[in-house]
């Protein structure tokens, strides 16, 4: 289990896109947490997490690199699942990675937490997408 509690920043590089190519990286104060190729996926992302952008700044020699930090009232929980019925009641799939491979993952917020579920590589419930389908996901999603 993870949790990711406060400290969110999004960096969006505006122009080059760094060698990972990745235009918003989403860290916590320890470390890179998630990142989308598309706007559409931060706000997809955001939204799901409730999370708010507090303040924007310009970085670098050549405005190129925006920070923003996000107000995020829901503290983040990951947890790993072997089998969906250890999901909980009300949990809502939508895609995300697990373990490298992009698959269906739950989310359920419960007022103060925002819980993700991934399913555990080695379980049965891990059923990772079709490379093509993967591609076509990420051009939309990032």
């Amino acid at each position: 289990m993870i949790t990711v509690k406060e400290n969110l920043s999004v960096i969006t590089h505006l122009e080059c896109l760094p060698a990972h190519g990745y235009k918003h990286v989403i860290s916590s104060s320890f470390n890179s947490y998630t990142a989308f190729r598309t706007d559409r996926g931060l706000k997809a992302w955001a939204d799901r997490v409730c999370a708010n952008i507090k303040e924007m700044r310009f970085a670098g020699d050549k405005q190129d690199v925006k920070l923003s930090f996000l107000d995020a009232p829901l503290e983040i929980v990951e947890h790993l699942f072997w089998q969906p019925e250890e999901l909980p009641d009300g949990a809502v799939a939508y895609k995300d990675f697990s373990n490298g491979e992009l698959c269906t993952c739950y989310y359920l917020n419960d007022g103060t937490t925002h819980h993700v579920y991934r399913p555990n590589p080695n379980s049965h419930a891990y059923d990772p997408m079709p490379l093509r389908e993967r591609i076509d996901y990420l051009k939309e999603w990032g």
